[in-house]
């Protein structure tokens, strides 16, 4: 990356990335990372940050940096006294469309970029939306969603797969195991929400009627919060499985989670990418979820970990007891998830991607 020139003046613009939790700010947060990193190796690049809805003691970052309060007014005003200071401006999601094309309006020679993930863009575009992601650079997080955003927008011109990552820990010690080590542990990470009942929780739920007849030692984990867990307790209960689910809320560390636990699921059919199979992967731990989005990019079906279809409770049960049955397979699928993880998915591609894309190649 050294010796390459870049006289980029950037500004990210961003919903939120350090006070609250989820694959988009986990997303945000390596982006901004990575613009760290790129800005300390090119001395004629500089780099802000503006954050609509972070909280301002809550950020992290050597990067000058703007929090606006929440103030969806405030954005806009940031947006017209600072049009001309920056010659590249990065929008986070395409829900932030309105400030590009006010920024558009009062500086037509900025360079524009739009962040895009998943369930936003797998639909045609309001006529506005289009038309300013038609005057910018789009990166989407993977070959499902940039195909979604073709498909329903074909005059979109400059589309470029921007895959997700994390930065993978080296030399991992054992950590101290939060699990019952008498049970096969099945972990899922997300949010509990009624608005995102597309998730696939229930389906694992539904699964361990099943999965129990077999595996008589088998306990559910389910680490996130939400306001449908309510829901989800009572469909355990209906099925009578409650004593097979423990649902944890939030935790601060989840990485003894992912270490200890024995398959990592979220059979979710609303993934524009999916951090947690990574996360997961990390910890060479076998891998099922949804054939339909992202994961798609992530997984590669039989190899690297399982796809199923959507709300196929019978197709989850049957991956899960054969993973349990067959423990060199379970171990060679979850070494075939980390390589891949390696090869494709780390942080230093990422930053390498984004510096493609500063740079206009």
């Amino acid at each position: 990356m050294n010796g390459i020139q870049m006289s980029n003046r950037a500004v990210f613009i961003y919903q939120n990335a350090f006070s609250q939790t989820g694959g988009i700010q986990t997303f945000n947060k390596y982006f901004i990372s990575a613009l760290e990193k790129i800005k300390n190796t090119h001395a004629g690049m500089t780099a802000e940050l503006v954050g609509i809805y972070d909280n301002e003691k809550d950020v992290k970052t050597s990067l000058p940096f703007q929090t606006l309060g929440s103030s969806k007014l405030g954005a806009f005003t940031h947006i017209i006294k600072n049009a001309k200071r920056f010659d590249t401006f990065i929008f986070a999601h395409v829900n932030l469309a309105p400030l590009a094309i006010a920024l558009r309006l009062l500086n037509p020679k900025a360079r524009i970029i739009f962040c895009t993930h998943g369930i936003e863009i797998w639909k045609k575009l309001p006529r506005a939306t289009e038309w300013i992601m038609n005057r910018s650079t789009v990166l989407t997080v993977s070959s499902f969603s940039m195909d979604e955003l073709k498909k329903y927008n074909p005059r979109l011109k400059d589309i470029r797969l921007f895959p997700n990552c994390i930065k993978v820990k080296e030399n991992i010690s054992e950590l101290s195991n939060p699990f019952d080590p008498k049970n096969f542990n099945i972990l899922s990470v997300t949010r509990l929400s009624k608005t995102e009942r597309l998730k696939g929780i229930d389906t694992v739920i539904k699964a361990l009627p099943m999965i129990k007849e077999k595996i008589p030692n088998v306990k559910y984990s389910v680490i996130g919060k939400g306001d449908d867990v309510e829901r989800l307790k009572k469909l355990a209960d209906d099925l009578s499985v409650s004593e097979y689910v423990n649902f944890l809320g939030f935790v601060d560390d989840i990485d003894a989670y992912y270490q200890h636990s024995d398959i990592f699921t979220l059979p979710s059919k609303k993934e524009g990418f999916g951090i947690v199979y990574l996360e997961a992967m990390q910890y060479k731990k076998p891998v099922i979820a949804v054939n339909y989005g992202g994961p798609t990019d992530v997984i590669v079906d039989g190899e690297t970990g399982y796809l199923c279809e959507y709300d196929d409770a019978a197709c989850l049960a049957e991956k899960i007891v054969r993973l349990h049955e067959d423990s060199a397979l379970s171990k060679q699928i979850g070494e075939a998830g980390y390589v891949r993880l390696i090869e494709q998915f780390t942080f230093e591609k990422f930053t390498q991607n984004l510096q493609y894309v500063l740079m206009g190649s």
